[in-house]
């Protein structure tokens, strides 16, 4: 007859969260990501929900976690180890169309701006008909886990047959996820 042996030891409880290189993000901004409370038993799905916060930012290009060594309380932090995305896009278009001309649009995104995974965006279109300036500042988590903060402000000028417009508008908006979870 075949015989097992089993050895049970202590349940993995979570500690806290760190960034690896630590300079790239503020420590707040990294603490606001942690979806446990210290002390917790480890699940997978808290350390991947994790990831999935940190890398929907588009601020990392590569990401794994990493549980280390118990402290003396017997808590394991979760280490974030990344490479961070350049810090600078670019985009650049050309359109042209018989009836509204020749056009260029551009834009320039500036990636973890305020080192809070923030992207910084600034749009330009000049084109015969329209020309306009965006500027957007997006602050993933702002508002808690899963919600975000969008800063702008836009100016545009179209000069077309029927009417000329100019404008300048400022907004802020708050973008809200709905996490979709398994039933039980």
């Amino acid at each position: 007859a075949a015989q097992f042996a089993f050895s049970t030891r202590q349940r993995v409880r979570l500690g806290g969260v760190r960034a690896d290189p630590e300079d790239v993000f503020l420590e707040d901004f990294i603490d606001g990501l942690q979806n446990w409370e210290t002390g917790e038993t480890y699940t997978p799905q808290a350390v991947a929900q994790l990831r999935r916060d940190l890398g929907s930012t588009g601020a990392v290009s590569r990401l794994t976690t990493e549980l280390v060594t118990p402290d003396e309380n017997g808590l394991r932090d979760v280490v974030l180890e990344f490479e961070p995305a350049r810090r600078n896009a670019y985009e650049l278009g050309v359109s042209y169309s018989t009836t509204e001309g020749l056009g260029v649009q551009g834009e320039w995104t500036r990636r973890n701006f305020t080192r809070r995974a923030d992207p910084l965006t600034v749009s330009v279109i000049l084109a015969e008909l329209q020309q306009s300036v965006d500027v957007e500042l997006r602050r993933p988590h702002a508002a808690g886990r899963g919600q975000a903060v969008t800063f702008g402000a836009a100016g545009i000028r179209e000069n077309l047959d029927a009417y000329t417009r100019q404008g300048v508008s400022v907004f802020a908006s708050a973008i809200a996820s709905t996490r979709l979870t398994s039933l039980p």
